[in-house]
């Protein structure tokens, strides 16, 4: 069902039983391209509502996938390239203006949701391995988020971002393949205006079953963290204004070794700890209220 004007829907080369697919444009020059969709059982499910929207889906290759997509507003897009495996579920929601979601699933069973509303935002999952789930959920405008590729299975990645001009990216493997992580669970929140957090795992080494809890509540607070090793639990808090955690050298911190219990609380403005930890089952606890403090922890 189309309405509106010069609404256009192509579907090229689609092979396979049982395909169930809906799409429902109203607007103006909104436009819909799936190409080379294989296998049986897959249903996807449309809906844009408004103007010059677009949705691009290729080379969904496997069973019994599921993708429902639904944008509301101008200028929004949707993108994926691969779509490879069984049983994957991917929703993906944008409500507002220019908003990019791009998602690429290798694997079975990933269950992805990605919400946007605003405008501008920019969102970025990937996803590589069995029984994954990452959740993405941007709210106001002009925020970026980036999951990349977990290559692993089981994993649980929630990512929530309030305000404007948020940046967050969680890496994993996301240049070596060879490397294994796996069974990681990262949550982060970033509530505020122009917060900044960077968290790479599995550059150099394997990494797997690391637990890690990020917040940052304010304006203008950045955190830059490497983890390498595996069965790492780490709990950072910034609450407050221009807190920073970094490593030496406006590196990143490099929390490395395994069985490393690190806690941070920067509760204030203008808050910085720096430095790095490799080292096998230590504990690192580190709490600062106020404002224009400083620690700097070096355990190896």
């Amino acid at each position: 069902v189309q309405s509106g004007e010069w609404n256009e829907v192509y579907f090229d080369n689609v092979i396979g039983d049982d395909n169930d697919i809906e799409v429902d444009q109203d607007g103006y020059w909104n436009v819909i391209k799936v190409t080379s969709i294989e296998g049986s059982g897959n249903e996807i499910d449309f809906e844009q509502d408004g103007d010059r929207n677009k949705i691009t889906v290729a080379e969904v290759t496997g069973d019994e996938n599921d993708i429902k997509i639904d944008q509301e507003g101008d200028y929004n897009t949707v993108e994926s390239n691969i779509f490879t495996g069984n049983d994957n579920d991917v929703m993906v929601t944008q409500l507002g203006s220019d908003n990019t979601a791009t998602f690429d699933v290798i694997g079975d069973e990933n269950d992805f949701d990605v919400t946007q509303n605003g405008d501008d935002n920019t969102a970025y999952v990937g996803g590589l391995g069995i029984d994954n789930e990452y959740t993405i959920m941007q709210t106001g405008n002009s925020n970026e988020a980036h999951l990349v590729n977990f290559n692993g299975n089981e994993n649980d990645v929630n990512l929530t971002q309030t305000g404007d001009e948020n940046v967050a990216v969680i890496q994993a493997s996301a240049e070596d393949q060879t490397l294994e992580t796996s069974d990681n669970d990262i949550d982060l929140e970033q509530t505020g205006n122009m917060n900044d957090a960077v968290v790479n795992i599995s550059t150099i080494l394997d990494s797997n079953e690391n637990t890690v809890d990020i917040l940052q509540d304010g304006d203008l607070n950045a955190l830059d963290i490497l983890i390498e090793g595996s069965g790492h639990t780490i709990e950072i808090a910034q609450i407050g204004d221009e807190n920073l955690i970094t490593g030496a050298n406006g590196d990143a911190m490099l929390i490395g070794g395994a069985g490393i219990e690190l806690s941070i609380t920067q509760e204030g403005t203008g808050n910085l700890v720096e430095g790095s930890i490799i080292s096998g089952l230590g504990s690192v606890t580190i709490s600062q209220v106020g404002d224009w403090n400083s620690a700097t922890v070096i355990q190896q």
